[in-house]
């Protein structure tokens, strides 16, 4: 059986299979780099921009979860693989929660991250049904 290479093209369309997109974080400009669809999902909004500043997301993530946004994104950044799940207010104001995967692929030569991939998924079903499940278990124990 002789399988074809992976190319980005199929690469891109087993990742939107998963309901998941990649996006790139440009840590010397503080720009989230990624496709229109990529960063309308970040905004909650019709496609747009390719580029978006780190800083412009402020206030819509919550501020709980501002700090774990930069932990993957911002200027210092652990090494091997990070996720984090965060919550983004949408245009309706409700909180809704993405899952974020990124690795730094590259580093300066004093171990600044210069350049991370990532991949964002919107994990908010997921998140409502475990929240539902703890609400019943809670009510299911009275």
């Amino acid at each position: 059986m002789n399988l074809t290479p992976l190319t980005l093209e199929t690469a891109t369309a087993l990742l939107s299979l998963a309901n998941a997109h990649v996006w790139h974080m440009d840590h010397a400009s503080g720009h989230l780099l990624a496709d229109a669809a990529t960063l309308a999902l970040w905004l909650d909004a019709l496609p747009g921009p390719t580029q978006l500043p780190l800083a412009e997301l402020r206030p819509l993530v919550h501020p709980s979860d501002w700090a774990a946004l930069v932990g993957l994104c911002g200027p210092v950044v652990a090494n091997g693989p990070q996720t984090a799940t965060v919550r983004l207010r949408n245009r309706h104001g409700a909180w809704r929660w993405l899952k974020l995967c990124a690795q730094v692929v590259a580093r300066a030569p004093e171990g600044r991250p210069t350049h991370s991939v990532g991949l964002v998924s919107d994990a908010s079903a997921r998140v409502r049904q475990n929240m539902h499940r703890q609400l019943q278990q809670t009510f299911d124990s009275a």
